[in-house]
């Protein structure tokens, strides 16, 4: 369970006529993952696809093209096996029928793209009412048409000699060719921009006409070839649909012979198989003839693929450690320990019974609309359990919902207990009348101690996780880097006893000081001033001295000396980073108190009727702004801690997936 599951090598041999019974058992079984063969020699080269793989690939071409025309991308309502064995023929009689169609269409958008083309050109010829014949066919007149913003005060000074005809901007001008250069200098000179005579005959207002009228036509012939490719789209999708992933998986299986070495006469395939199904392939493929099937040893430098082994509760989140990177064979997967400090993180940020309750709300919604495998119902998953722990934290620990506290918080004066607000006004779900039996035992607001040291706590049991899952990890391959890990959680613990020390005269790190690390020595040095626990510094000493003596056996003892202080520095700046836990969760909180407050007391609380009803108004944008708002940097935050400041004790990654023979693609949304 906290490693990926042990890997099997298969060498599979066997006579060519053997090959196509041998894909197809093997792809049906998903459980190889095949290695592909690597160069040519005298006696092996690389496989060809089967006979197949010709017509299977061109009907896929023309089943996609289909779809394409159509427009189906709607998911399969049918399993592929039950396309049928006449795919390929049902295939073409559609090609046919949806070709013609297709055809039509476009060749009518051209022609109406074409109409469109002409209708602009004629339509400012049409305004001037006169025949497209009367702008050309002149010696010893200048013809300008076109646009014109300005006027034509002044034309006269230029020249006498001339026609104008305009109907708003636009504007045709007969002139003397002797004048035509004073005369274009003039129109440009009132913003003159010429246009294209149409190299038509006649009337523009009535070609104009026609080719409107004409287009109107063309239009509806074009609505009725599109209903015609609905209602093929609508008789046709699910077909398209099963009839695509049907030929994607036969493709498959005729062009697996690509990875597998081939002679004239035999092949060989070799790849790795989960132990636990060594049987099950073992006995199905030796009930084909003249089949050899047998495991075989490794080359040292085989990197098996890793296929992880997680219960199902935790799955989701295999999701998270392979957006970080999938684990080298052999190593810990994080998965286990992802699925249990992630949600608990989240849920210490979000903190609130209200909220947790829409996360939990969130994802029981996207579970039941949302198809598995989903890379994003996965992660729907992931956020619905920490609003599990969000809402138990906000009910048990913190005590409050939606923002509001369940009671005051309130503090010890001379006159006894008083109510606490940071606007002198405490406001709780006490105030509205509703009394929950359950008392907080941390108050974000005025608990500011208690939640940096909780923070601080959770960093160093987690990074202490850490280097414990990776002195295991280390184990089997150098014993010296294990002491390393261990050397260095010495270290951590050294610097954890030295902060409980520092603060225990906080409530939280006094019950740990007192209670919890009771079987630390209580001698304590005095330097200059500053108290350190006589424990603390022999494990600081005594872990540095192992650190440095370890590392300055793969490095100069002088570098390793000088990194070690650096790296500790380092380790400490790492459980400190964990307060951004306490911090979002006290901003999240002072956010949602402030929008609160100034919600009801600036607007509901007043009583006047249209403040009221926008106050409702308001009170539901401030709770969806707290409540994105808070998802998004607690996800953030909680994945942060775990990649950055947790992996980095223990993960090194980069391994290859498992992807078996035949194995469907996981969907990403």
């Amino acid at each position: 369970m906290l490693r990926p599951k042990e890997m099997a090598r298969v060498l599979i041999a066997g006579p060519r006529d053997r090959l196509s019974s041998t894909i197809e058992i093997l792809h049906e079984m998903k459980a190889l993952h095949v290695v592909g063969h690597v160069g040519e020699d005298e006696t092996f080269g690389l496989g060809q696809p089967l006979p197949q793989a010709s017509e299977v690939s061109e009907s896929l071409v023309k089943l996609r093209s289909i779809a394409s025309i159509l427009e189906i991308e709607a998911k399969p309502t049918l399993p592929a096996a039950e396309v049928g064995s006449d795919a390929e023929q049902r295939i073409l009689t559609l090609e046919v029928n949806i070709r013609e169609e297709e055809e039509s269409r476009k060749r009518i958008d051209e022609l109406l793209a074409e109409q469109s083309v002409r209708i602009e050109a004629l339509r400012p010829f049409a305004t001037l009412e006169l025949d497209l014949a009367s702008y050309a066919g002149y010696e010893n007149l200048s013809v300008f048409v076109g646009r014109i913003s300005g006027d034509l005060d002044g034309l006269d000074e230029v020249t006498e000699r001339y026609e104008a005809f305009r109907t708003g901007d636009v504007i045709a001008l007969f002139a003397d060719a002797s004048q035509e250069d004073e005369v274009r200098q003039f129109l440009l000179g009132q913003g003159f921009a010429s246009l294209e005579v149409p190299a038509e005959e006649g009337d523009p207002r009535q070609l104009l006409q026609t080719l409107l009228e004409g287009g109107e036509k063309w239009r509806h012939r074009l609505d009725a070839v599109r209903e015609r490719l609905t209602k093929l789209r609508a008789k046709y999708a699910d077909f398209v649909i099963s009839a695509e992933a049907f030929l994607t998986v036969e493709i498959e299986k005729a062009e697996a012979p690509l990875l597998f070495a081939a002679s004239d006469h035999s092949f060989v395939a070799e790849g790795w198989v989960p132990l636990d199904r060594w049987p099950e392939i073992r006995d199905r493929l030796g009930g084909v003839e003249a089949l050899y099937v047998d495991l075989q040893n490794p080359p040292g430098e085989a990197d098996p693929p890793v296929l992880l082994d997680n219960p199902k509760p935790t799955r989701p989140f295999e999701f998270l450690t392979k957006l970080f990177s999938t684990p080298r064979y052999g190593e810990i997967d994080p998965t286990l320990p992802l699925f249990v400090v992630f949600p608990l993180f989240f849920g210490f940020i979000i903190g609130d019974l209200g909220y947790g309750s829409l996360f939990i709300l969130l994802g029981l919604v996207a579970l039941w609309k949302m198809r598995p495998p989903s890379d994003f119902r996965n992660l729907m998953a992931i956020i619905m359990l920490g609003g599990v722990f969000a809402a138990l934290f906000g009910t048990f620990v913190f005590g409050e919902a939606f923002g509001i506290p369940f009671h005051a918080a309130v503090e010890t004066v001379a006159g006894g207990p008083q109510p606490v607000s940071a606007e002198g006004t405490p406001l709780s779900w006490a105030s509205f009348g509703i009394n929950i039996p359950i008392g907080a035992l941390v108050h974000k607001l005025t608990d500011v101690g208690d939640m940096l040291v909780l923070s601080v706590i959770a960093g160093a049991v987690h990074l202490g996780l850490g280097y414990l899952i990776g002195i295991v990890n280390e184990l089997p391959h150098s014993r010296r880097h294990a002491a390393a890990k261990g050397a260095w959680l010495a270290v951590l613990f050294g610097l954890f006893v030295i902060l409980m020390y520092a603060v225990r005269s906080n409530r939280v790190a006094g019950f740990v000081w007192d209670q919890v690390l009771f079987f630390i020595p209580r001698a304590i040095l005095d330097l200059s001033g500053f108290e350190i626990p006589v424990a603390s510094l022999v494990l600081l000493v005594v872990g540095t001295a192992a650190v440095v003596y370890l590392e300055a056996l793969t490095k100069p003892i002088n570098i390793a000396g000088f990194l070690a202080p650096i790296e500790i520095a380092g380790l400490l700046a790492n459980i400190i980073s964990y307060t951004r836990l306490a911090g979002i969760a006290i901003a999240k909180a002072a956010l949602a108190e402030a929008l609160m407050s100034l919600v009801f007391g600036s607007l509901i609380f007043t009583g006047q009727i249209a403040l009221v009803i926008g106050g409702f108004a308001a009170l539901v944008v401030a709770q969806m702004l707290v409540f994105f708002l808070g998802g998004i940097s607690a996800g953030i935050q909680a994945l942060r801690l775990n990649y950055v400041e947790f992996f980095s004790k223990f993960y090194n990654g980069n391994g290859v997936p498992f992807k078996p023979f035949g194995a469907p693609t996981v969907e990403t949304a």
